[in-house]
């Protein structure tokens, strides 16, 4: 439709259900309104450029805008185009000057959307969702809409001291999770540094001290583990979920690891002529053998056969309630396992506690344990220091009946009867010659 185009003429204009109306203006080439079926009108300019490009540019929306101030508009972009520049780029060049500058006015919400983006896609999935948790239920709330540049020390040791001071559900106050914030504003900033969005060297959270943790150092006693082994016992014999879920403790316990690797773990992992259980990758980032027991190859052989016998033949060993998943998680089982074993305050984690602390009573080798639970820092290993008292006292008793045999030609001497006789021989004034 080719008119000139009017105010009156527009308003009176409805586009076909199914498509757009174009009306063209009998007065300026190239000047067009445009009539979608939802009812929105806008105003257009088409132009061709020297080099016979053709563009289109949008002018306006009716009735915000005039039909005068469009058909000026258009005017004028017709123009530049007769001289040779092209209105569009001028355009597009123009929004991105006038684009806010990231490092100078770079909000919080922008650190952390680059920060998700750029450093949190190479973490783990269970570290990317803390990432996210401690973002947006932490940092946001607080200091979402303030300028990154902005950020003083005072701010974050505000956030910090804020979230400590926060109890959880447990009523517990909740330093361990602000200490993780902490760390996670740390190296934000300090990302911050790198994209120049900050002054090198002014990072708000780097003299901030993180409050003092307690470790977690809980594990099984002798009398919980043969509570424990009952409970198990029990579970064995009753349905395939149940059994699963048994095994899966059982292993966890046999083997020290974490939870995530064994419940995820596939068949295809499984060496038995190596005795190990193959992991493609690991919270180190690299593949990692954990050491399965003969027991725990019984166990696998077990899981095998009951997954046949009850048509839950999967590729995982612990396979989910939804076919070709892993299991997702263990329900109410384990809650009501350490109930009946009276183990209220037990984590699952903490088998893999106690797997490191009967290891050291076993051993008394902080290497043997750094090995087992595959830590990359020795330091995390020192922590099961306090169970090597009793090997260790063994070793030394044995050590040193050793050294007596040596000594005394394979006889090992009395050294509580030798210094009777020594004192007998003394207050008859005579000392021995034997007993000397």
């Amino acid at each position: 439709m080719k008119k000139k185009i009017t105010k009156t003429l527009i308003e009176s204009e409805s586009a076909p259900q199914n498509s757009k109306l174009l009306i063209w203006d009998e007065t300026v080439s190239g000047f067009h309104v445009v009539i979608r079926p939802s009812g929105r009108k806008s105003f257009y300019a088409f132009y061709r450029l020297r080099n016979h490009k053709q563009q289109t540019v949008k002018l306006g929306d009716f009735p915000a805008m005039t039909v005068e101030e469009a058909r000026e508009k258009c005017k004028a972009l017709m123009n530049q185009a007769f001289d040779g520049v092209d209105p569009l780029a001028v355009i597009r060049e123009r929004a991105r000057l006038e684009e806010p500058d990231p490092a100078k006015n770079g909000t919080m919400r922008d650190l952390y959307a680059k920060y998700m983006a750029e450093h949190a896609i190479f973490k783990k999935p269970a570290s990317r969702k803390n990432d996210v948790i401690y973002w947006e239920r932490h940092i946001l709330p607080r200091i979402g809409d303030k300028r990154v540049r902005e950020v003083t020390r005072g701010d974050i040791s505000a956030i910090h001291k804020g979230i400590g001071a926060e109890l959880n559900r447990k009523g517990e106050l909740m330093k361990t999770t602000a200490n993780r914030v902490l760390e996670v504003l740390k190296k934000a900033f300090s990302l911050a540094e790198e994209w120049e969005w900050r002054p090198e060297g002014s990072n708000p959270g780097a003299r901030i001290k993180k409050f003092k943790e307690q470790a977690r150092n809980r594990y099984l006693t002798l009398q919980e583990a043969a509570a424990l082994d009952k409970v198990l016992v029990k579970y064995l014999d009753a349905g395939y979920r149940e059994r699963q879920v048994a095994r899966l403790v059982l292993i966890l316990l046999l083997v020290g690891g974490r939870k995530q690797e064994i419940r995820n773990a596939r068949w295809e992992w499984v060496n038995l002529e190596r005795g190990v259980l193959s992991l493609p990758d690991s919270k180190s980032n690299e593949p990692q053998d954990i050491q399965l027991p003969d027991k725990v190859l019984d166990i696998l052989a077990d899981i095998r056969e009951d997954q046949r016998r009850n048509n839950r033949e999967s590729d995982y060993i612990f396979d989910g309630h939804v076919r070709g998943q892993p299991l997702k998680d263990e329900g109410k089982h384990w809650d009501n396992i350490r109930a009946e074993a009276g183990l209220k305050d037990f984590r699952m984690h903490d088998l893999r506690h106690s797997f490191a602390s009967y290891m050291a009573m076993a051993t008394g080798s902080e290497l043997m344990i750094q090995q087992s639970l595959r830590h990359a820092d020795a330091k995390t290993s020192k922590r099961y220091t306090h169970m090597f008292n009793e090997p260790l006292r063994s070793a030394v008793n044995q050590t040193a009946g050793k050294i007596i045999e040596a000594m005394r030609g394979d006889k090992i001497v009395d050294f509580e009867t030798a210094k009777q006789a020594r004192r007998k021989a003394n207050d008859r004034g005579q000392v021995s010659e034997q007993t000397a």
